[in-house]
């Protein structure tokens, strides 16, 4: 994964990124540290084709993200700070449906279910999987939404803010828990003001 001159321009002539460029092996974990204004979900979206960019390019194993975005969007998940699960669903019946919009229709009923245990056993999630979203912890939350992404088996992760709002030992779990899905050939990008637990990215780009 690889970055090279990203510059993000607002229409009044505002530059919000300016030539940000960086390298990210296959099975790394990379953090952009920053505080609040600093443009680090405006980079990320610009990573993960979310939004255009005005000079540079974004690739994946050799693809230009933005030129081959339809092609690569399968391989691309994001996950953005605020939770999208339906908080009075359990978290097998949220990955369940979502597995049923997402998967293509030839796609039985016995393999989604599959899908989604695998997922749930990934997250460490399976004790969790008969409770109701809202009765689950802040991290438990955002380990569901991870889930929620990681169905279609992405080989690319984005996360604006995913510790936002957790106490220490719940930020420390959910960095670890991301560690692991790199460490599982999977390139994860994550935004974070939070410095204390970046001993375990590859890269944290100045």
């Amino acid at each position: 994964f690889e970055a090279d001159g990203i510059t993000v321009t607002t229409p009044s002539g505002r530059r919000l990124l300016q030539s940000v460029g960086f390298t990210l092996p296959g099975r790394g974990l990379l953090a952009v540290i920053g505080p609040s204004g600093a443009g680090k979900s405006t980079l990320l979206n610009a990573l993960a084709g979310n939004r255009p960019v005005d000079e540079g390019t974004v690739r994946h194993a050799g693809h230009d993200v933005h030129r081959d975005y339809d092609e690569l969007r399968q391989h691309i998940a994001f996950v953005p700070q605020d939770d999208v699960l339906h908080t009075q669903l359990t978290v097998r019946q949220a990955l369940t449906y979502a597995a049923r919009l997402r998967f293509a229709t030839d796609i039985d009923a016995a393999t989604r279910r599959s899908r989604v245990t695998e997922v749930l056993t990934e997250l460490d999630l399976t004790g969790q999987g008969d409770q109701r979203i809202t009765s689950l912890s802040g991290g438990q939350r955002k380990r569901a939404s991870v889930a929620l992404e990681l169905l279609a088996k992405p080989s690319l992760l984005f996360l604006d803010e995913p510790t936002s709002g957790l106490d220490p030992g719940l930020d420390r779990s959910v960095m670890h828990t991301l560690r692991k899905l790199a460490d599982d050939d999977r390139t994860v990008v994550v935004t974070t003001h939070n410095v204390d637990n970046i001993h375990l990215c590859d890269r944290v780009p100045g």
